[in-house]
């Protein structure tokens, strides 16, 4: 899965403009919220175009996890657990699925294990670590359907 096929899949996710109360991240659209991004406030986050956006994805998400040097089966579940819930947390739920030491750093140890992985049970493995750290969060009730929603399709795709 290159990242064009990946960033659509996010997008039926992450859709335009929402300011819910219970939102840590406050005001977001298309998934960039005022928190990740304070440099664009909320005027701007009101105003990001879907190409902007992907480009933030791309430069902040896709390239820091080095998603084009993973192998494909691991490409959407590691970029989408990152946009979701974090960059840093989603490569060390990698490195938690993988066995390697879990630094937060995607390096060659962590792309060597994961060439030599067997991408559905390192996926299934990133799958429930994710599910896990989604049922333990105090907005479970409000957005835990989604959630699910959103982690059942990337599983899907990836053990395609």
């Amino acid at each position: 899965m290159n990242f064009q096929t990946a960033i659509e899949h996010i997008f039926l996710f992450e859709g335009g403009l929402v300011d819910h109360p219970k939102d840590p991240g406050g005001i977001t659209k298309f998934g960039i919220s005022a928190k990740a991004y304070p440099e664009l406030g909320v005027d701007g986050v009101r105003c990001i175009s879907k190409e902007e956006a992907a480009h933030l994805y791309k430069r902040d998400y896709w390239d820091v996890l080095r998603c084009d040097d993973m192998p494909d089966g691991l490409r959407l579940m590691v970029f989408d657990c990152a946009v979701n819930q974090g960059a840093a947390y989603a490569a060390k739920a990698l490195q938690a699925a993988l066995a390697v030491q879990t630094d937060g750093v995607i390096g060659p140890r962590t792309l060597e294990a994961a060439r030599t992985a067997h991408i559905p049970r390192a996926a299934h493995r990133i799958a429930m670590n994710r599910f896990l750290r989604y049922a333990r969060n105090p907005n479970w009730e409000t957005f835990g359907e989604g959630w699910m929603s959103r982690l059942l399709s990337v599983s899907l795709l990836t053990l395609q």
